[in-house]
């Protein structure tokens, strides 16, 4: 009995200090999860708030920094302007230029001794006139390609423009004669070596430079055709509005003049103009020394694009009433789209305006345009949340930059949804230890109560150092009881929230990196069409591209290279790299193609051979003379050949073991001849037809096959973004398990 008594004690003192005890436990486990949750929700809203703080400075800091390049590029082309002017006026006076030794912008001018007379001005007379330029027969000697200079109207291909860099070109307008200006081509004879140096200074700046008289003589350099029928230098805006001014305020009061973008008549790109009236020996009007500047160079938005990402926009706008609204807007004076939407060279620019559907926000930002040299804020830009940020250039507008939220953020999100993970997973430890200390809750449990929640309060110390960045920070306590799961956990979590970060940043660099070993421009062949594009469902990967142009015996040929590494990611993408500088290497040395694959075979065989990875190969060669093609598939898919009288299509068959698999295998090439206009090769690797949708279909050969036929008659650049868009329509939102790759060769139809 008395046992039975002391029992009934014991677990009423149990129970008494059980419900004394938990009334105060509760209390402390609520506000424990209450404040973990709180603590997460705080750190996510932070990284985010830091996170767009970030963005913000860094694309202000852009706007600024291509201010400043355009107003350092505009006091360099303006003195470069006068410069010209002057030289210009001197020839026209008779005066003699000497470039001095180090062969800079300073001339020094040689005089005859006797006053009022000028040495006689050397025999270097302008030789070639635009319809030289046109005429292959009559061409300058050094007449030829250059990657700056290609004709561009509408959204077609460019087409190539060929220069001379050592002539300068002479263009007469309609009714001039060569005689009423022998006199003056003999004295602007002399401007050859100012044009070079400029060039030579500016080359990277300056797409052509000119001087354009009264009379209707206009010198160009680099020397080019190109000049339409109708061509009037006189006629057009620059040298109107300079002439304007010039009689407008008097000679030396001109200065330069910066035209709005316009379309040049030779190459068909948008360009500014930076133009100068000329004072002739008289004092009158002589004419226009002018230098054009392509827009594309001005806004420099492929540099930014490649620091950001490609849905990044940039803009030169000016703050003008917007007649469509009724009230204060921004027109786009400049943007890289202008040069897709001209179809002839005398198209005036179809000015667009800067807008937002938040219009409470576009007008804060055009009042903060008003006031402050810089700013940014966050609006939409056709239906997408965007950053924007801006920077006034002097007194010519705005540069203004707008990247999406959802590209600038990305890095954000994912630190985000770590932190959440790690909130959730701390709060369910916690709810864990609570229920456990509420199962052992004793008389000493309540006086160690306050011990129990100090290491709480210490992880939430740590909790917002991390918040605040700090990922060296460490909780170093020892309890010997549940409260070391939450310990260990939060060290746990540190070094892989910033192995994370660091990762996510060496992923994207090693992207960047690999990206940069792909062809970044379609090569551009004479009677030949070529597109191709590479698509990783990784930020890595191991497929391969690329074009060589290379000189054979029989001629010159484009060689055309397609590549799929086992795998793919980062392994891959090493392997790729590797593969890549093999084939740059074996691709000049001498033997047939057959024989420069198999060194390129036991060259890789040495890296791959206890790797069990190898690469497939399709390199193709075509001799852009006699339309042979030679080809060599190792291991790869067939290339498919289309007939565009038939829509046959034919699989470019051959022998062949992937590189790397046999050391001492031998390649041998297959050839035929392919010269029928229309034909179209599709070389592709087996992430286009195995690629999956929901239900586990493939998308198949065949179904490419269609595509092609269908889309033949368009570019080759059309074809690949067809095959391209109907894999992707066709996947939907199944994840991609490989790499797509495709490359397209199309001879076009009368070449």
């Amino acid at each position: 009995m008395p046992y039975c008594r002391s029992m009934r004690i014991r677990w009423k003192f149990f129970f008494a200090l059980l419900v004394f005890s938990l009334t105060p436990l509760l209390v402390v486990a609520f506000f424990d999860q209450y404040g973990t949750a709180r603590l997460g929700e705080d750190m996510a809203r932070a990284i985010r708030t830091d996170m767009a703080n970030i963005v913000f400075r860094d694309l202000e800091q852009a706007a600024r920094n291509s201010s400043l390049v355009l107003r350092r590029s505009k006091s360099a082309l303006d003195f470069a302007l006068i410069v010209l002017a002057r030289e210009t006026e001197r020839a026209l006076s008779g005066r003699r230029p000497e470039l001095n030794s180090e062969n800079a912008l300073s001339m020094q001018w040689g005089l005859d001794e006797k006053a009022g007379e000028s040495a006689p001005a050397p025999d270097n007379t302008i030789k070639y006139t635009a319809d030289d330029f046109d005429d292959p027969a009559k061409a300058p000697p050094d007449l030829g390609p250059d990657p700056g200079y290609f004709k561009r109207l509408g959204k077609g291909p460019p087409k190539e423009l060929r220069i001379s860099r050592e002539h300068p070109v002479r263009f007469t307008a309609p009714g001039l004669k060569k005689a009423d200006v022998a006199w003056t081509l003999r004295r602007l004879g002399a401007l050859i070596p100012v044009f070079k140096t400029l060039f030579g200074e500016f080359g990277d700046m300056v797409h052509w430079s000119c001087v354009s008289l009264e009379n209707g003589l206009h010198l160009a350099y680099p020397g080019h055709g190109g000049y339409p029928d109708g061509y009037d230098p006189r006629k057009r805006p620059w040298y109107a509005e300079t002439k304007r001014k010039f009689l407008e305020k008097g000679r030396g009061n001109a200065g330069n003049m910066w035209s709005d973008p316009l379309v040049d008549a030779a190459s068909g790109r948008v360009v500014f103009t930076l133009s100068r009236a000329l004072t002739g020996p008289d004092g009158g009007f002589a004419g226009v020394v002018g230098l054009d500047i392509l827009l594309t160079q001005v806004l420099q938005e492929n540099v930014l694009q490649s620091q950001w990402s490609d849905d990044m926009r940039a803009f030169m706008t000016v703050a003008l009433p917007n007649p469509e609204t009724g009230g204060d807007g921004l027109m786009v004076l400049a943007r890289k789209s202008y040069e897709s939407k001209v179809s002839a060279w005398d198209d005036p620019i179809a000015y667009e305006w800067l807008t937002s559907s938040d219009k409470k926000a576009f007008r804060r930002f055009l009042d903060m345009i008003k006031t402050n040299a810089s700013g940014h804020m966050e609006m939409p830009y056709k239906g997408e949340d965007s950053f924007w940020a801006y920077a006034s250039f002097l007194d010519l507008g705005q540069f203004v930059i707008i990247a999406p939220k959802s590209s600038a953020m990305a890095l954000a999100d994912q630190a985000d949804a770590e932190v959440r993970e790690a909130m959730n997973f701390l709060l369910a430890v916690g709810a864990g230890v609570a229920l456990l200390a509420v199962l052992a809750v004793t008389l000493a449990a309540f006086f160690s109560a306050e011990r129990f929640t100090r290491p709480m309060r210490t992880l939430i110390d740590a909790w917002e150092r991390l918040g605040k960045g700090d990922f060296s920070v460490r909780v170093n306590l020892k309890a010997n009881d549940e409260r070391d799961v939450l310990v260990d956990s939060f060290n746990a979590a540190v070094p892989k929230l910033a192995d994370q970060l660091r990762l996510s940043q060496s992923m994207e660099l090693a992207r960047e990196v690999q990206q940069a070993l792909l062809p970044q421009d379609q090569p551009r062949v004479p009677g030949l069409d070529v597109a191709g594009t590479s698509i990783y469902c990784d930020e890595t990967g191991g497929d391969y591209y690329d074009y060589y142009h290379l000189d054979r015996e029989d001629g010159p040929v484009l060689a055309v290279v397609v590549g799929d590494i086992t795998g793919h990611g980062l392994g891959a993408a090493m392997l790729m790299a590797t593969a890549r500088g093999l084939l740059r290497s074996v691709s000049n040395l001498p033997g047939g193609l057959g024989e420069r694959v198999t060194r390129a075979n036991r060259l890789l065989y040495e890296d791959t051979a206890d790797t069990g990875r190898f690469m497939t190969l399709f390199w193709m060669e075509i001799n852009l003379e006699t339309g042979l093609v030679r080809w060599v598939r190792a291991g790869h898919d067939p290339a498919a050949l289309l007939d565009p009288a038939t829509g046959e299509i034919e699989e470019l068959m051959g022998r062949g073991v992937p590189l790397g698999v046999i050391e001492d295998y031998v390649y041998e090439a297959r050839e035929r001849v392919i010269d029928a206009p229309g034909s179209v090769l599709l070389i592709g690797t087996d992430g286009i037809w195995e690629a999956g949708n929901a239900t586990g279909e493939m998308f198949g050969k065949e179904r490419m096959y269609d595509i092609l036929r269908q889309n033949a008659h368009g570019s080759a650049a059309a074809v690949v973004r067809a095959v391209r868009d109907a894999v992707m329509a066709f996947r939907q939102n199944a994840r991609r398990e490989d790499d797509i790759t495709l490359v397209v060769v199309k001879r076009p139809a009368g070449r």
